[in-house]
């Protein structure tokens, strides 16, 4: 199904999952394709019913979180650097520990901005008509630069570099068997003379424009601190700061709650209304309380919600976000695969699997939005109207579940 609002996409896929309370098993496309594939969360949110969780699960996961936080799991790294010696000091690194970087320029404009990110062994590089020309670089415009009407000074052109596999490339030695890749894809990310361009180009001429980049660790190797360590070696006044994310535990108070399952109506309206009271209540809207008194004259819509009669629930979110006063970097910061996966099989499957009385419980992923790929790496993400890049998940004690992925109205997945 897709829904196609205010210029975002909303792609809805749904399915049961095994919960037995001894097993639970989620179908792996749940975690991998639309969770751990989702490359840069900024913001997660839980909600869940507050008589679902125990204070010793509330406990354990402060714990672990803490434990986290001694280990720089939930940490971020922001330095400035061009391209040439990024690139350089990651090549230095073994080819399996390159999998592990997860790194985004902090742009205001990916679309009509240069960009980069760095993820899965791969980097996803948008140049402006500008420097694309001057590159000599092989690339694809984007989405939006394919309009007739747009000027050619303002055209955007991306490409993608297997970093993995970057020494293979340029020998000549590498097959390629990543079946993902479109095959416009492979024959540009892949391309022997595109990898020498790309070393000659940021090397001599891209070297004079620097970035702002947002780093974050992945894996309990620590390779991010080796880079950091290393380019503080390497390059003279090289200076970084440090942004950690903190873990925020909120009681609702007694909502409104729609009918989120049990319910014959499962349409696109009521898929629609579900999402809508999810993402409200995440942001803490007034008029899901059941003590509102918003006047519908000013707000009809507790009007246009068919909330179940009579009942009401009291509901506890639990929030991972970044924490730092330097305010124009936090909507760019980065929750690593560690700390979700952390919050997820701790926190999330184990009050799915072990309560007796779950009933609901939502995940709300919230993306970078100004990023130059949302999903794995072949997806082209660009900011319209919103850039949104979220993802929003509701399981329920039947076994089944939603998944809503919204992405810009240009987002080519």
């Amino acid at each position: 199904m897709k829904i196609v609002r205010n210029s975002a996409n909303c792609h809805v896929v749904g399915g049961t999952f095994q919960n037995d309370n001894q097993s639970t098993q989620f179908p792996d496309h749940i975690i991998n394709k639309c969770l751990n594939n989702h490359n840069f969360k900024n913001e997660m949110r839980i909600l869940l019913p507050k008589a679902n969780v125990s204070q010793d699960s509330i406990n354990n996961l402060k714990d672990l979180f803490n434990d986290a936080a001694n280990e720089n799991i939930t940490k971020n790294y922001v330095f400035n650097i061009n391209l040439f010696n990024l690139i350089k000091s990651i090549l230095k690194f073994k080819p399996e520990s390159r999998s592990s970087i997860s790194l985004i320029s902090n742009c205001s404009g990916i679309d009509h901005q240069d960009s980069i990110s760095i993820t899965h062994g791969h980097l996803i590089l948008k140049l402006s008509s500008e420097w694309y020309y001057k590159s000599g670089l092989i690339g694809n415009p984007t989405t939006t630069s394919k309009v007739s009407s747009m000027r050619a000074p303002n055209k955007i052109f991306r490409m993608i570099f297997d970093l993995n596999n970057f020494e293979k490339i340029i020998n000549g030695t590498f097959k390629d068997k990543d079946a993902s890749l479109t095959k416009t894809t492979k024959a540009n990310s892949h391309n022997k003379k595109n990898y020498m361009r790309l070393l000659w180009f940021i090397e001599n001429v891209y070297n004079v424009k620097e970035f702002e980049m947002v780093l974050t660790q992945q894996t309990l190797d620590s390779t991010e601190d080796v880079l950091i360590s290393r380019l503080s070696k390497e390059m003279i006044n090289f200076k970084y700061e440090t942004i950690a994310f903190e873990l925020v535990i909120k009681n609702l108070g007694l909502l409104n709650i729609p009918n989120l399952f049990e319910t014959d109506k499962k349409d696109e309206y009521w898929l629609q209304e579900v999402l809508e009271w999810l993402t409200y209540t995440s942001m803490n809207g007034p008029q899901v309380s059941k003590f509102d008194n918003t006047d519908s004259f000013i707000s009809e819509y507790k009007e246009s919600v068919d909330f179940v009669e009579d009942y009401e629930e009291e509901v506890m979110e639990i929030v991972v976000l970044p924490s730092s006063t330097n305010s124009s970097i936090l909507n760019k910061s980065i929750i690593n695969n560690q700390l979700f996966d952390l919050v997820f099989e701790n926190f999330v499957k184990a009050n799915i699997l072990s309560n007796i009385n779950f009933s609901w419980l939502s995940i709300l992923n919230f993306g970078v939005k100004s990023v130059n790929t949302s999903h794995g790496v072949n997806d082209d993400h660009e900011f319209i109207d919103n850039g949104e890049n979220d993802i929003v998940i509701l399981f329920d004690k039947n076994s089944e579940y939603i998944i809503w992925s919204i992405n810009s109205g240009n987002n080519v997945i």
